[in-house]
């Protein structure tokens, strides 16, 4: 299985995300969107962007690990965030860049789109994703 990250010299530089992925491999995972929720179902991180996107991205590792992928396996995210302004989507990269550091999640074809709600009631973060096993 390959995950080929293309940013064309004809496209702005991204900035923590590939234009384009092209994938290949022997079957397709999609990981459900993915919020801040603790092992018992429980929010953790009320009203704090950074905690519930580094909780979020740690909780889709965790699914992708349990279907035997590997960080470098993911094709696309999409991040949902709650009243999205620049400063949460800041706080919200950060956290996740925080979680990428623990499990190797890199960038990846993706979108950013603010949204009024998501899956639970205080929930601000959601990410979902496809990944590409071997």
């Amino acid at each position: 299985m390959t995950v080929e990250h293309v940013n064309p010299d004809s496209l702005a530089p991204p900035n923590g995300y590939s234009h384009v992925t092209v994938a290949t491999g022997r079957s397709l995972a999609f990981l459900a969107g993915k919020i801040a929720v603790d092992p018992a179902g429980v929010l953790v991180g009320a009203g704090d962007y950074r905690t519930q996107g580094r909780v979020a991205a740690h909780n889709l590792w965790l699914a992708l690990q349990a279907v035997g992928g590997r960080p470098d396996q993911l094709a696309r995210l999409a991040i949902y965030i709650v009243d999205l302004t620049p400063e949460r989507e800041n706080d919200v990269l950060a956290g996740m860049a925080e979680a990428a550091l623990e499990s190797g999640i890199g960038p990846t074809a993706g979108i950013l789109i603010g949204v009024s709600a998501v899956g639970i009631p205080g929930a601000l973060v959601e990410i979902e994703a496809v990944a590409v096993l071997d």
